[in-house]
């Protein structure tokens, strides 16, 4: 996110040492496979599920193989799901969330640094802006997310704090798929004041006060510019005109991909054709210069679908779907619902669920990296809590407790 070249070393190094710890893993008794597949099935069941669904769309419209790049990704990381799953109870999760914290604060000082030492237009890290905005945010709701869970207390204010940084870099990308997740950070920014004595939660709170005073110049002209930029591409009269605008174009891209799956609604139009397709419909119907240059419908439902018809869909909901349905179905038996990585996952899938919306975020490899394995952290980490005694374990982030699983 903050370092240039940061995302191929990032791609390579965990995968490398995830494979590295299988072998040891595998060779171990002391690890049951059986549980371990169980226990990841909400994670690896839906990834294997979308492959399938592109090999599916493949194979019945004779695309080209190459159209498996985008899902292979998926399957290619599930190793860092096992192993962490599998080593829970001997890992120290507390790195993950002071990695987070940093971040957070890093793409902060990285997003003000492109916008007002570089005159960057939109702060983009060393990825594109949409997806920039959208990993930006992410950090900022797991600070939040830590700072509610998070012991010492000293840690979770720290957490606190930090996750501004990412909302900031994520207002200034000036991606507006993300502002209504200010809103949740809020929240939980809100619920950490609620649980510490008064005078610490008066101090923190002038110290939120203060911040949010300090970008409020720059956030009020950032949204205001935006939304007059919205309603002058919507009341654009002339569609090929309109289509030159920023949601104009988008608006064409999600209509022509909603055509492209109305006509072949089972398996789509093939993965690799789908952007000739976009292009040729652009040619007949909007001629937008702005469309040639893209290969996605800036949509991940519609681009899903169009690319691997309803199955694809349906097996784009199980990625959101199934990690839920994982937290649910150990609701009644396990009181770790409201633990961290429950609500780490929570905040995943309604941040990548939300930004689906607007922006297609999984075909960006940064967004894709990040989201595996992020979740395979927090996942880890939920089912390291519910691995615990809940006589004798509450809900440590970072603070040192029994030795888990003894």
């Amino acid at each position: 996110m903050g370092v240039k070249g940061g995302y191929g070393i990032a791609a390579v190094i965990p995968l490398l040492i995830s494979l590295a710890c299988l072998v040891p893993l595998i060779r171990s008794h002391a690890v049951k496979w059986r549980e371990v597949r169980r226990d990841t099935a909400p994670i690896w069941v839906p990834f294997l599920c979308f492959f399938l669904a592109f090999l599916l769309s493949v194979i019945m419209t004779g695309d080209s193989m190459r159209g498996l790049d985008y899902p292979n990704r998926w399957l290619l990381l599930m190793p860092i799901v096992f192993v962490l799953v599998a080593a829970r109870r001997h890992i120290d999760f507390k790195y993950f969330w002071l990695g987070i914290a940093v971040g957070s604060v890093l793409t902060g000082i990285v997003s003000t640094y492109q916008i007002f030492s570089l005159g960057y237009g939109r702060s983009q890290g060393f990825t594109a802006a949409n997806p920039y905005g959208n990993l930006s945010i992410l950090l900022g709701l797991l600070c939040g997310v830590g700072a509610l869970y998070a012991k010492p207390r000293k840690i979770g204010i720290l957490l606190a704090l930090a996750g501004w940084g990412g909302m900031w870099a994520s207002l200034l990308s000036v991606t507006r798929g993300g502002w209504p997740l200010l809103v949740p950070f809020v929240i939980l920014l809100l619920m950490h004041l609620a649980r510490l004595p008064r005078k610490t939660a008066v101090i923190l709170l002038v110290a939120h006060i203060v911040l949010v005073t300090l970008a409020f110049p720059t956030a009020s002209r950032v949204i205001s510019n935006r939304i007059d930029d919205a309603s002058r591409d919507l009341s654009i009269a002339d569609p090929q005109k309109k289509s030159e605008s920023s949601v104009g174009a988008r608006l064409a891209m999600w209509k022509i991909s909603f055509q492209i799956w109305q006509e072949h609604p089972a398996f789509g139009i093939g993965p690799t054709r789908y952007k000739d397709e976009l292009h040729r419909k652009n040619t007949e119907q909007f001629k937008s210069s702005d469309i040639y240059t893209q290969n996605v419908a800036h949509h991940e439902w519609l681009d899903a679908m169009a690319r691997a018809g309803t199955v694809g869909g349906l097996a784009l909901a199980l990625v959101y779907v199934l990690p839920l349905a994982g937290l649910l179905r150990r609701r009644h038996t396990r009181p770790a619902l409201r633990s961290l990585g429950g609500a780490g996952v929570v905040a995943m899938i309604g941040s990548f669920g939300l930004y689906g919306l607007t922006n297609t975020t999984f075909t960006n490899h940064p967004s894709l990296l990040f989201f595996i394995v992020a979740l395979s952290v927090v996942w880890a980490q939920y089912l390291q809590e519910t691995d615990a005694d809940p006589a004798t374990q509450s809900w440590p982030l970072l603070g040192r407790t029994q030795p888990v699983g003894r």
